[in-house]
């Protein structure tokens, strides 16, 4: 295992963080059981390594199948702490107002965070069709709607493989039957080598499949991913100067940490219908000067969790779903896998329909 000289500051002051709030998390329910808890040093320090393998590439099972196992449960781990810390916070605010009974004080700091974490996990892995979006334009001159199915964040890896996508491409055949998809980034996660064997049922679908990268593709190397989409169905679209044109529409692509400027140097008909695809959210008040109709992205996951869904909320332009201004439009997706939690609490893994029609002259 190589380890950067310069992370290793970084790595020990998680440890320590993870350390304390395991502490605080054990010392608040000693407190409601009435009876002290024998907390080993030891024991803290070590569990806090294990949460470490959810944030890093630091395990020396790396690539293996033992790997998987010791990462599945450092990410669940890292979410039930961070539920339990939730609950612990929760109970020392209300209980200097109020004194909460042994068994109120049990459920909310003891039972709560398993619970909750046991839903996250159980949605998280529930995939949902989206209701369809329909974007009438007098710019699409056709009398068969466009049916676009728009998928982003699989965040293929360590958690989420072939089974997933297989799911996926399922749905997509027997529910959906689209005319193009678009996946605007993060096909692959950061937690493992990206691997054919998880897009290989993509091949089944006798459609355009349309990609942009996300920063988990940056983070693993774009080269690498793009010889793996090579042997697919999959075309990487990303800051290409030629649209990629389907059914009279314009369909370009921005590859994450490509601005939107970007689109002056591609050579399209602004009187046709143009999609852009992008990782992260532009609000549709910036993008009026590059006449675009329709910009889908995805990179929020709707927050995936709690308390991440507010703060997304309160901190986003487009936080998720549809946003217009002057008949331009931005669709936010919250996307299908999840970030370093395997879990979504007030979030759901989705499949978004996008579908174009033709609006009458009057």
């Amino acid at each position: 295992m190589k380890v950067n000289i310069k992370t290793i500051p970084i790595i020990i002051i998680i440890i320590i963080i993870f350390y304390y709030i395991q502490f605080f998390i054990f010392n608040t329910i000693s407190s409601i059981l009435d009876q002290k808890l024998i907390i080993k040093k030891p024991l803290l320090i070590i569990l806090s390594i294990v949460i470490l393998t959810s944030l890093t590439k630091t395990s020396l099972l790396m690539w293996t199948k033992m790997h998987f196992i010791l990462y599945y449960i450092s990410a669940i781990y890292l979410g039930y702490i961070f539920n339990s810390l939730l609950s612990c916070l929760i109970f020392r605010l209300i209980n200097i107002i109020i004194n909460i009974n042994k068994n109120y004080s049990c459920l909310l700091v003891i039972y709560f965070p398993l619970i909750i974490s046991l839903y996250g996990i159980i949605n998280a892995r529930i995939i949902r069709i989206e209701k369809e979006v329909i974007i009438k334009t007098k710019k699409y001159k056709n009398n068969n709607p466009l049916k676009i199915c728009h998928l982003t964040d699989l965040h293929l890896g360590l958690i989420y493989q072939k089974n997933f996508t297989r799911k996926i491409v399922n749905m997509i055949k027997n529910n959906i039957k689209p005319e193009i998809i678009v996946i605007t980034g993060d096909l692959f996660d950061f937690s493992n080598i990206p691997n054919y064997e998880f897009i290989e049922p993509f091949n089944e679908l006798d459609i355009p499949i349309l990609y942009v990268t996300g920063n988990h593709e940056v983070i693993i190397g774009k080269n690498e991913i793009f010889n793996i989409l090579n042997k697919t169905k999959i075309k990487n679209i990303g800051d290409q100067l030629i649209p990629y044109k389907f059914k009279n529409i314009n369909f370009m692509g921005l590859d994450y940490e490509s601005k939107i400027e970007k689109l002056k140097d591609i050579t399209y008909d602004k009187n046709k219908f143009n999609i852009v695809l992008n990782h992260v959210p532009i609000p549709p008040q910036e993008l009026i000067q590059y006449n675009i109709d329709l910009f889908l992205c995805g990179h929020t996951h709707g927050g995936q969790t709690f308390p991440f869904n507010v703060l997304t909320f309160l901190n986003s332009k487009c936080y998720v779903g549809l946003y217009e201004y002057l008949n331009i439009y931005t669709y936010v997706s919250s996307g299908l896998g999840t970030a370093l939690i395997p879990m979504r609490i007030g979030s759901k893994s989705v499949i978004s329909i996008i579908k174009i029609e033709s609006l009458d002259e009057d």
